[in-house]
C-alpha cells in the first residue's frame, strides 16, 4: 500500500542521498563485473525514469521496491537500508535487475526489523545518482484495532508467518563495516608554554562510525569554563584551548576517540612555566663626581636593586668599558656594582654612566670624572661670594656708621628727661 511520508521523512531520506552520492562506501561484488565500453563522447550519467515509491505494509507480508535507470555504460545499482549497503548474497533481501534498465528489491517475508528508508543507488564513470522510498511497517495487532473500530463484528482471519533469520557474516543485512579510530593529526607528546599564554591542542580521528571525542587531564574529565574551551570545527578536527594557562594545568593530557569498533588514546605531557616576579632596576646609590691627582686609583661605586639580576653596562662617553687590566668591572648579589681604574690619566676624565638592565626595564646614573696633573697643584674649592650685610642699604640711606655701631666699646647715649615737678 502505498502512502505519502512527512516532512521530516523526506528530509532524511534526502540527507542519506546527499551523503551517498558524494562519498558513497560501495562495496562491489564480482558478480558486477565491469562497465560496458563506450567512447567518452557517448557516455552519459545515470537518470532514475522511475523512482521508488513510498509502502506501508503488515508484518509478514511481502513487498518490493521498483526503479528504472538510464545510462550509458548501463550503471550499477547498489541498494541501501538507512543508509547502511546490503549485501547481494542476503536471503531476505532479493535484488533483481533486467535489460530494460529496471531494478528491484524484494522483500519475501517484512519483519518489524524491515522498517526504514532504502535507497538505490545508480553508478557509472559519469557521475552517481539515488532514489530513496519509505517502508513504514504495520503490525497485524495495529491492523486489527484499526479495523474493529470500523466494524466491531467483523471477523478477521490473518495468516501469520514466524520466521526464524540465520544472518552469516556472508549473509548480513544490511552490511554493517565498523573501523577502530585512527589519529591522522594531533599535537606534540611533550609542550611547554608559559604561565599566561594560550595552549592549544588539535586532534583529528577517521573511523567508522564516527568517533567520540573525551579529554582527560591526570586521568579526570576536563570540564569546561570560560579558561579550558572544547571544540568542533567543520572539518572534524577537535581542539582543547586553555586561554590563559597557569601551573594548575600542568599534567598529562590524554585524548580518547571511541566508537563500535574500539577505542585509540594519545598522551601529551604538558609543561607550564610559572610567571617570574620581576622588578625594574633602581639605583639606591648613584655615582658621585670624583676628583683625583693624574696616577692615582679610581672607584665608582653605585648599589642597584633589580630582579632578576640586572646586566650591567659602564660607559665612558658613548663608548663601552670593557674590563682589562687597567679597568675592571665588578658586580655582587648584593647589588653593589664598581668601576676601578688601577691608575688614572689625564685622558680618563670624562663623564661616566652605569646602566643596569633586566626583563623588567632599565635605569641609569652618570658621574664626572675629573684628573688634574701631579705637576700643578689640585684644584681649589671654589670661592665663596660674600654677599652684602642685610643693614649695608640701610647704612648708605640713613649714614650710619655699622662699624661703629657694632664694636663692643660704642657707647649708647640716653637723651635725659627732666623729671616733673608734679611727680
Amino acid at each position: 500500500q502505498e502512502y505519502k511520508v512527512s516532512n521530516f521523512e523526506q528530509r532524511l531520506m534526502n540527507e542519506i542521498e546527499y551523503r551517498l552520492e558524494r562519498s558513497p562506501p560501495v562495496v562491489e561484488d564480482p558478480a558486477d563485473g565491469v562497465y560496458e565500453d563506450v567512447p567518452v563522447e557517448q557516455q552519459k550519467a545515470p537518470v532514475f525514469t522511475t523512482v521508488l515509491k513510498n509502502f506501508k505494509a503488515m508484518d509478514g507480508t511481502s513487498t518490493k521496491f521498483v526503479c528504472r535507470v538510464t545510462a550509458k555504460p548501463p550503471a550499477k545499482i547498489f541498494w541501501f537500508k538507512d543508509g547502511k549497503q546490503i549485501s547481494k548474497r542476503s536471503q531476505h533481501y532479493i535484488h533483481h535487475s533486467h535489460n530494460d534498465g529496471s531494478h528491484e528489491l524484494s522483500i519475501p517475508h517484512l519483519c518489524m526489523e524491515d522498517d526504514g528508508n532504502y535507497t538505490a543507488l545508480a553508478t557509472n564513470p559519469q557521475g552517481r545518482v539515488s532514489s530513496s522510498g519509505r517502508l513504514a511497517m504495520v503490525s497485524e495487532k495495529n491492523m486489527s484495532v484499526a479495523n474493529d473500530v470500523g466494524n466491531p463484528d467483523r471477523a478477521i482471519v490473518r495468516q501469520r508467518y514466524d520466521i526464524t533469520y540465520d544472518t552469516t557474516a556472508d549473509e548480513e543485512s544490511p552490511i554493517e563495516k565498523y573501523y577502530r579510530p585512527n589519529f591522522i593529526q594531533k599535537p606534540p607528546a611533550e609542550i611547554n608554554a608559559d604561565e599566561g599564554k594560550l595552549v592549544r591542542f588539535d586532534v583529528k580521528v577517521t573511523g567508522l562510525p564516527l568517533p567520540g571525542i573525551e579529554w582527560f587531564i591526570n586521568g579526570r574529565p576536563v570540564r569546561q569554563d570560560s579558561l579550558h574551551k572544547i571544540l568542533v570545527r567543520e572539518n572534524n578536527v577537535h581542539s582543547l584551548l586553555l586561554e590563559r594557562a597557569s601551573p594548575m594545568d600542568e599534567g598529562q593530557y590524554t585524548i580518547v576517540a571511541t566508537n563500535k569498533a574500539g577505542s585509540s588514546t594519545v598522551n601529551i605531557q604538558l609543561h607550564v612555566a610559572a610567571r617570574e616576579f620581576t622588578t625594574p632596576p633602581a639605583f639606591v646609590q648613584r655615582l658621585s663626581a670624583q676628583c683625583v691627582a693624574e696616577g692615582d686609583p679610581v672607584r665608582l661605586e653605585a648599589r642597584v636593586v633589580a630582579t632578576p639580576r640586572p646586566i650591567i653596562t659602564w660607559k665612558k662617553g658613548s663608548d663601552q668599558i670593557l674590563h682589562d687590566h687597567r679597568t675592571q668591572l665588578y658586580q655582587d648579589d648584593s647589588g653593589y656594582v664598581c668601576l676601578q681604574i688601577s691608575n688614572a690619566s689625564l685622558q680618563d676624565a670624562a663623564w661616566y654612566s652605569c646602566s643596569a638592565t633586566n626583563k623588567a626595564g632599565i635605569s641609569s646614573c652618570n658621574c664626572k670624572l675629573d684628573v688634574y696633573s701631579q705637576l700643578s697643584n689640585a684644584p681649589t674649592t671654589k670661592r665663596r661670594i660674600r654677599t652684602p650685610h642685610r643693614y649695608a642699604n640701610l647704612a648708605k640711606v640713613a649714614g650710619v656708621d655699622m662699624r661703629e655701631a657694632l664694636t663692643p666699646d660704642a657707647q649708647l647715649h640716653h637723651h635725659i628727661l627732666p623729671e616733673s615737678e608734679e611727680l
